[in-house]
């Protein structure tokens, strides 16, 4: 299913190749910024605070110093949370306009969503997102053609039901809990529905609105589930142990759609990085505030190559025993 050295590191493809930047109003404002020795005035916004994102958050700054700008010397980042506030988002955007940013980081669908409407001006660098194009953030992810690109956070739904079977063959009703509120989820789940009927599940949807609903939620799912799925989903993984807390009571599996969830309790996933994700992000905001390209013609850029991981404690926990021919990685 997966060779183990196949999946050692993640992989980066650009849909095609990054064009230099020409006369535009965003990139000249930049070179003539440059040139005046100011340093670049950034803004950072994240939609809520959980491992993943912060993990982004985190790869964008080193990614910046990666690409040859210095913190305090050669720009400035000013980094807001919205905490799972739409309100909070509209008005830390705004902020970013009042204050002239130069250009504007924004971490998970909802963050960039918010800054993609305020401004089609100014450059919007954006990293954990499912879907560009259906988000309304780009045209086409090979082109942009707007003032958004950055990378993206699909995983490979395929691998993930492989790893599954693998692990817990007996699954037949595979259980999903998301926010329909977030565009992200909403088409993870609608992508994972044809690809677990394929082998042979039933899925059960489940959804919540805030973290609250998350426990009461859990509790009715168990009765009817044999494992559960977690996609990139902003809410659930804000309170993911409250979910693990409950479905452990009653032995159930839940698979996630990253890294920071099997850390957080889940058994395991096929994995994108999420820091690598911030990483290229942050090296594309650079080249832009540089004037050595503009958002319009970079392409959007995934990871190709994903890491199963797996949490050891789970699976123990619950009895399950783990396959010797899958390159896992533990945390």
């Amino acid at each position: 299913m997966m060779e183990k050295n196949r999946l050692k590191k993640a992989a980066w493809v650009g849909l095609a190749g990054i064009l230099l930047c020409g006369v535009l109003a965003g990139c000249g404002a930049t070179a003539e910024h440059k040139q005046s020795g100011t340093p670049y005035s950034v803004g950072l916004v994240q939609i809520v605070q959980h491992p993943a994102l912060d993990e982004a958050a985190r790869g964008i700054a080193d990614g910046m110093t990666q690409a040859g700008l210095k913190m305090g010397t050669d720009y400035t980042l000013e980094s807001q949370n919205a905490q799972g506030d739409q309100s909070n988002l509209d008005t830390i955007v705004r902020h970013f306009l009042f204050s002239k940013k130069q250009l504007i980081y924004a971490v998970a669908t909802p963050a960039a969503q918010a800054a993609a409407n305020a401004t089609h001006e100014i450059p919007v660098v954006a990293t954990a997102v499912t879907d560009f194009a259906a988000a309304g953030l780009v045209k086409d992810e090979s082109r942009p053609q707007t003032n958004v690109t950055g990378t993206g956070d699909r995983t490979d739904l395929k691998a993930q039901l492989d790893l599954m079977r693998k692990l817990t063959p007996q699954v037949k009703t595979l259980g999903v809990i998301y926010n329909a509120g977030e565009v992200n989820s909403e088409l993870q789940v609608k992508a994972l529905e044809p690809a677990a009927q394929a082998l042979g599940m039933t899925v059960k949807k489940f959804t919540v609105a805030s973290v609250n609903d998350i426990p009461q939620t859990a509790h009715q799912m168990t009765g009817q589930v044999d494992a559960v799925y977690v996609p990139t989903d902003n809410v659930v993984a804000s309170a993911l142990p409250a979910l693990i807390a409950v479905t452990n009571e009653k032995n159930i599996p839940v698979y996630g759609a990253e890294i920071a969830h099997v850390k957080n309790g889940a058994l395991a996933s096929v994995s994108v990085d999420y820091y690598k994700l911030g990483l290229r992000a942050g090296m594309m905001g650079a080249q832009i505030l540089k004037g050595e390209a503009k958002p319009e013609t970079m392409p959007i850029e995934t990871q190709t190559e994903l890491v199963p991981v797996l949490n050891r404690a789970q699976a123990e926990l619950l009895g399950i025993t783990v396959p010797t021919d899958i390159g896992f990685t533990e945390v």
